[in-house]
This record gives structure tokens, C-alpha cells and sequence, in this order.
């Protein structure tokens, strides 16, 4: 009889990157996994999903990311244009998104107390949300970090100002 190879992980006995990854998955123990599993059970749209993915693995190229990795630019703000431009800033402690949030409330889109702590950081803050917060204000909320995300690109790219309730009126679509 010849020798072979035989991949033991698959019902064919040939190795394949789906059944390999799968068993990777099984080596890792269950309280070392992603903390923000959950994110792929939001019920959103799959460009939001991937958003806020990469808001939880610190990979949204705002400028204090893309500095850390080498690139020369500015690491300003683009739209304050006082304070390094991280996640939290952006999403929290900028001005001027600061008024997209205040915007929300004053037009109950956002109730005052959603559990929204704008002095957190974001990735206890949307933990915290999608434990806490009723499944429409969570979307909300996501849909108001979309539009100041897009919003903030169309000043960087196309000298747009920023415009809070314009911000709103795009997440409400």
C-alpha cells in the first residue's frame, strides 16, 4: 500500500483554508476571543457592521492611527484643528461633533439618557450601549457615528464644512 497525505479536518481528506481556520477557532480559549463578537449580530447594514468593526480594532484611519504607522501628515483634527485626531476625540470630544450629539437629543432622535457617556471611551461605550439600550437607539447611534465618519471625510477630501445638522439629517435616512 502507497502512503498519503490525509487532512483529518475535512470529510474529503484534502486540506482546505475553511476547514484549517475553523480548527484555529477551536484553539483559541473562549476568554481569549473578540469581546465585540456581538457586532456581527447587529441587525445594520454590512458597511455599518465593518464601520464599527474597525472602530473596535482601533483601525478607522483618523490620524493618531495614521501617524503610529508612519505616515507624515498633520495629526490635527480636520475639523477643530486643535487637538489630535483618535476615535475618542473625533466621535466625543470635538466641537463639532459634539454638536451633532447635543443635535440629536434636541430633536428627541436620541433620548437625553441612552447610557451614552461621551467621557468613555468608545468601545466600552458601544459595549455598554448594546447591552443596555433598547436595538433603535443603539441603530441610531450608529448611524450618527456613519454620518459624522462621512461627514468628516467630505471636509478632508472635499473642503466640505462641517455642517452638525446636516450630520443628523444624513444618519436619519
Amino acid at each position: 500500500m502507497k502512503d498519503s497525505f490525509h487532512w483529518g479536518l475535512s470529510s474529503s481528506g484534502s486540506f482546505t483554508t475553511k476547514s484549517a481556520t475553523w480548527s484555529s477557532y477551536a484553539l483559541v480559549p473562549e476568554d481569549e476571543q473578540w469581546p465585540y463578537r456581538w457586532l456581527w449580530k447587529v441587525d445594520t447594514m454590512p458597511k455599518i457592521k465593518i464601520f464599527l468593526c474597525q472602530m473596535c480594532h482601533n483601525a478607522l484611519p483618523v490620524r493618531e492611527t495614521l501617524t503610529g504607522r508612519g505616515c507624515q501628515l498633520d495629526p490635527h483634527c480636520p475639523l477643530c484643528l486643535h487637538t489630535i485626531e483618535s476615535v475618542d476625540h473625533l466621535f466625543s470630544k470635538c466641537p463639532h461633533t459634539t454638536l451633532v450629539w447635543d443635535l440629536a437629543r434636541v430633536h428627541n432622535w436620541i433620548p437625553p439618557h441612552t447610557g451614552l457617556n461621551l467621557s468613555l471611551d468608545w468601545l466600552t461605550n458601544l459595549h455598554i450601549l448594546y447591552r443596555n439600550c433598547h436595538k433603535q437607539i443603539f441603530h441610531r447611534i450608529s448611524f450618527l457615528l456613519w454620518s459624522i465618519w462621512k461627514m468628516r471625510n467630505a471636509v478632508l477630501f472635499h473642503q466640505v464644512p462641517f455642517q452638525p445638522l446636516q450630520c443628523l439629517i444624513r444618519a436619519k435616512k
